[in-house]
């Protein structure tokens, strides 16, 4: 099949690498400073710094630039609230890493879609009152390793999408989206997911941590795509080629609430599709080489040429 047109303009900090350095909290530390260095430095609608608890003080600024500011522990510890103007259409899209856990390669994320993160101490983190808990899983293996950073975010701050590999597999996999297509009415078109090391999988549901916003109702999200009553179009036939093209299926995402007052489908998500399951992670569209898109597990993204690091 032909390659899809993008509706946006993508720019990436992607294949950081952080070698290992021995010492679990460090690794994981270092990742988290290319993390939020990437979110933050982006040229154009970047996210900005709330505030920040280096886990001995609280401020406006970026206290996350060395791995010894980033403080795991119950009692005083380190988090971070980054706002994206762009997401959601509302101006005050936020979000929360909280390092509140030991050991080292647990720690949350957490959203706000509007209201905003207010308070917060050295020994706890500020709150919101339509915060949602994407999730407080392990994002690292449990034993010292290498890892990989890739972020994307359109260039007017409407999606932003990051993902920690190790060692080929997708240890975590957030989308900070805004939704297209939407009902009129809508005046805060989001949706936020996490995943896990299973990464996008096919059929993503409110097995996970996916969340949308309308209006002032939060809803789960369902991610949908172009199907028949055997499943996925993309995914038919064990993932065969299409034969009409002699090319993998490229399906649209949509997005879908069954939550009370607010059910039916949602509106779409822009410039994202789901691939075949025969494609292999890290795999280039077009096929040949080039990787004007990449397939990470199930899904397929806009990518800059490169070849993508997974290891």
């Amino acid at each position: 099949m032909a390659l899809p047109t993008l509706e946006k303009t993508w720019q990436f900090n992607v294949n950081q690498v952080t070698a290992t350095s021995g010492v679990l909290e460090t690794d994981v530390d270092n990742m988290l400073v290319k993390l939020i260095a990437s979110l933050t430095g982006f040229g154009s609608a970047p996210w900005t710094v709330v505030s920040c608890s280096n886990g001995t003080t609280v401020a406006s600024t970026n206290q996350w630039t060395t791995p010894a500011n980033i403080v795991h522990n119950n009692g005083a510890h380190s988090w971070i609230v980054l706002k994206q103007t762009g997401c959601g259409g509302q101006g005050n899209f936020q979000i929360c890493f909280d390092m509140a856990f030991s050991p080292a390669q647990v720690w949350s994320i957490i959203i706000s879609t509007n209201a905003g993160f207010t308070g917060g101490s050295v020994t706890a983190r500020p709150t919101a009152t339509d915060e949602q808990l994407l999730s407080t899983n392990s994002y690292f293996t449990a034993t010292p390793s290498q890892s990989v950073v890739h972020v994307l975010q359109t260039t007017d701050g409407a999606s932003t999408r990051f993902f920690l590999f190790i060692g080929g597999t997708t240890y975590m996999t957030v989308h900070l989206e805004s939704q297209a297509d939407c009902l009129a009415s809508n005046t805060a078109a989001c949706v936020a997911y996490f995943q896990g090391t299973a990464g996008f999988p096919l059929g993503a549901n409110s097995t996970a941590q996916h969340y949308g916003r309308h209006n002032s109702t939060t809803y789960v999200a369902y991610i949908t795509g172009e199907s028949i009553p055997g499943g996925l179009v993309c995914n038919l036939n064990s993932g065969a080629q299409n034969q009409l093209v002699s090319a993998y299926h490229l399906c649209p995402m949509g997005v879908y609430s069954n939550t009370s007052t607010v059910w039916g489908r949602v509106g779409r998500l822009v410039d994202l599709w789901w691939g075949s399951s025969a494609v292999a992670m890290g795999s280039s569209y077009p096929l040949a080489g080039g990787f004007q898109f990449v397939q990470f597990g199930a899904a397929v993204y806009p990518w800059n040429g490169t070849t993508p690091v997974i290891n």
